[in-house]
């Protein structure tokens, strides 16, 4: 039997939990304690389905991720004090899951978590039921957004915390970390885009903490996940971050977030770390280590969103970061923030502004791949706005 080691570094979390460690602002800490190595007995099949790769991303987006709340208020009720350790349970399930097929929720999702005696046998299959029940609905919800054609029927997923593999199932191990482990990545194209204005609203419970979307986000989000250029005006308060922080998660690639002042920038940050949100880049020239890691991990595609000021672009090895994101995962969209900045009323502070347009059409794009351009303001003149557009 063939096996690989897979190195994984998110771990499931209370959202309490998550804010906490947050706004801690120890993300080291928070990373040491969420790696831990996924052994699969057969080594997983990088193409599968698309939904797959979103659901991958969406599960290891951060160091601590946060489960879908109904779940979690579930997890409370019946655990108690164990409901962080049943979060952490129920997040390696599904990560396991999602690694070992290429296309949708297994059939079956079982586990001996209860030979390790932190669960008994009836409390360590109710997480299994509940971590594919929860599984599938994701894969449902990102189904409805993007159509594609399914596979074959699905099979059933054992996931062992002692490191024994059940004969005929797709079986993983879950175990501490590993030095030569690998990092994975699921590969698949997007296919269009469909508004579902309930997938929507699911997954943005799941994965923004609201309620309910206000009118204009579905819309607004809809527009950005479709390619097209959008121009936002919402009062202060109104909720225009909600349509690109939600649209970032739903699209593969990195999105980038311009806003002209350090303090929005920092935070739009500490909003996406609240919500588990790990993989965001945040370039405002804090210190050459912490710019140095943040350009390679842009260069290479592997964050979420990137955060920087307009006078970035000026700086070349911003441009070439950027480049190298467009040609490997892509850039799935541009946020401008404050985009009334961009008139000339009264705004010759923030020349770099007027040269968006341009530039981020010029920088963000590869193998005719040109990302959507969406203009945010929360109050200006009728004619700022106008020529900002």
């Amino acid at each position: 039997m063939l096996s690989m080691d897979m190195s994984v570094e998110s771990a499931g979390a209370p959202a309490a939990l998550v804010r906490r460690a947050a706004r801690a602002d120890r993300p080291e800490r928070a990373a040491d304690w969420a790696r831990w190595t996924l052994t699969l007995a057969e080594p997983p099949r990088a193409e599968g389905s698309f939904a797959r790769r979103l659901a991958w991303r969406l599960l290891t987006r951060g160091a601590l991720v946060p489960l879908e709340p109904a779940l979690e208020a579930e997890l409370r009720a019946r655990f108690g004090a164990r409901a962080d350790a049943a979060a952490r349970a129920v997040h390696r399930l599904q990560v396991a899951a999602v690694a070992a097929l290429p296309d949708g929720a297994p059939a079956r999702l079982d586990s001996d978590l209860a030979r390790t005696r932190e669960f008994d046998a009836a409390q360590a299959q109710w997480l299994a039921r509940a971590a594919l029940l929860d599984l599938a609905r994701l894969y449902a919800d990102i189904g409805a957004i993007y159509p594609e054609t399914r596979g074959g029927d699905q099979v059933p997923v054992h996931v062992s915390w002692t490191g024994v593999f059940r004969p005929g199932w797709t079986a993983a191990a879950a175990g501490g970390p590993t030095p030569d482990a690998l990092p994975f990545e699921p590969t698949a194209d997007a296919p269009a885009f469909r508004r579902d204005d309930a997938a929507l609203e699911a997954l943005a419970r799941r994965l923004l903490a609201v309620a309910a979307l206000r009118p204009g986000q579905a819309e607004a989000t809809a527009a950005l996940l479709s390619g097209r250029d959008l121009a936002l005006y919402w009062p202060t308060g109104g909720g225009k971050s909600l349509p690109y922080q939600l649209a970032a998660l739903l699209s593969c690639g990195t999105a980038l977030i311009v806003a002209p002042l350090r303090a929005l920038l920092r935070d739009q940050e500490r909003r996406f770390a609240e919500l588990g949100v790990g993989r965001v880049g945040l370039l405002v020239g804090d210190d050459a280590e912490t710019t140095r890691r943040g350009l390679a991990e842009l260069s290479a595609g592997r964050l979420i969103a990137v955060l920087a000021a307009p006078e970035r672009l000026d700086v070349g090895s911003f441009r070439r970061a950027l480049r190298g994101a467009a040609e490997t995962g892509g850039v799935s969209f541009v946020a401008v923030d404050e985009a009334h900045c961009a008139a000339r009323r009264g705004h010759d502070w923030r020349p770099a502004y007027r040269a968006l347009g341009a530039r981020l059409r010029e920088w963000c794009s590869a193998s005719g791949r040109v990302p959507a351009v969406a203009a945010l303001s929360g109050g200006a003149s009728a004619g700022a706005l106008a020529e900002a557009e």
